[in-house]
């Protein structure tokens, strides 16, 4: 008779809690790279979507500071439930997102969340008290210091492991049978062809959006953040541009008219970069936002540059940033760059203009 190890995780009875997951709590995070935090989070999602795992998300007051929700997690797992709190730090104290969890029959919680000595220990200390068997996927949290990442919960009798290690604890096997994904065939043999390094004076010329309403992006592109119209093809397309270049970013409706964003699971762009060439530039674009009231995802200082992160009104991902002096730039002891995800400190950029 074949017997389930305590230590692993079984599919069958198991619950995915996403918690917290916001772009303004993301800016709290001290212990892991902001990008790496949310690449673990959208890739522990894909594989609750993967596993057939019930998932639920929430998140703690998402139109004040904390910020939305990631867009990642419900991209890379349409089936996951979202459930509002009404105001409760611990999202245990939502009798609805108990109920949720209670009405799935199931008995073990694979829970994440932002900040991890928070918005993670609280209820799993809470689902631990009511009975449940808890694992903590520490890489898909965060904190604002490493050394409460484990300890309260471990000493709690809480399983902890990576979000890569997920997928190996819920297996048990390497026969997959039928929850196996079909392979898709490639030729990827390019990937390991030698390449001669591309000429240094290369660059990104410009980008070209496929958009619903023609209109309506340009109100955005040249009415709130300033580009300029270079050339115009009747409903159809556009050319917008800064300094009288011919063109940076170029706008049509061929194939996109009245259309919706790419569904989950598509790939694609994930955002346009644009490069502002002082500070004081960036905090212009700030004051314009503002002013047109367009929210931000998120705002970083990334050490070699500083940056604003957004969605135009086809929800594509834009980020406006200026690069600091390339002397400035920080770099380990061994001479590498060493890029970082820090908050951006908005009141100081606004006072950059005056």
């Amino acid at each position: 008779m074949s017997k389930t190890i305590k230590t692993m995780i079984d599919p069958d009875d198991a619950v995915m809690l996403l918690i917290d997951h916001q772009s303004g709590l993301f800016q709290l995070v001290a212990d892991m790279d902001m990008l790496t935090l949310r690449n673990n989070v959208s890739a522990l999602a894909k594989v609750a979507h993967l596993g057939k795992i019930p998932t639920f998300t929430t998140a703690s007051v998402p139109d004040g500071p904390n910020g939305p929700l990631i867009p990642e997690i419900h991209k890379y797992n349409p089936n996951a439930v979202y459930i509002a709190r009404t105001g409760q730090i611990n999202a245990w104290d939502n009798p609805k997102w108990v109920e949720a969890i209670q009405k799935t029959g199931r008995k073990t919680l694979l829970i994440a969340g932002t900040l991890t000595s928070v918005c993670m220990a609280f209820p799993t200390l809470s689902a631990l008290a009511a009975g449940y068997k808890v694992f903590n996927v520490i890489d898909a949290s965060g904190n604002w210091e490493t050394a409460q990442r484990q300890r309260r919960q471990a000493s709690a009798g809480c399983s902890q492991p990576a979000w890569r290690g997920s997928p190996a604890r819920q297996r048990r096997e390497f026969n997959r049978g039928a929850r196996a994904p079909k392979r898709v065939p490639s030729n990827n043999s390019f990937l390991h062809a030698p390449m001669p390094t591309i000429d240094p004076k290369v660059c990104i010329g410009h980008v070209h959006l496929k958009v619903a309403d023609l209109e309506r992006a340009l109100a955005f592109y040249c009415g709130v953040l300033g580009f300029a119209l270079t050339q115009r093809y009747g409903r159809e397309a556009a050319f917008i541009s800064a300094g009288g270049y011919h063109h940076h970013i170029g706008l049509n409706t061929w194939e996109s008219r009245g259309g919706s964003a790419p569904p989950p699971g598509t790939t694609g762009l994930y955002h346009l970069a644009i490069l502002y060439p002082k500070r004081a530039a960036l905090a212009d674009a700030l004051r314009r936002l503002q002013q047109a009231g367009v929210p931000l995802e998120g705002a970083s200082d990334h050490g070699v540059s500083e940056a604003l992160y957004l969605r135009d009104p086809d929800n594509n991902g834009v980020e406006l940033y200026w690069d600091r002096p390339i002397e400035k730039w920080p770099h380990g002891p061994d001479g590498s760059l060493a890029m970082f995800t820090h908050p951006l400190d908005l009141d100081a950029l606004l006072n950059e203009s005056h």
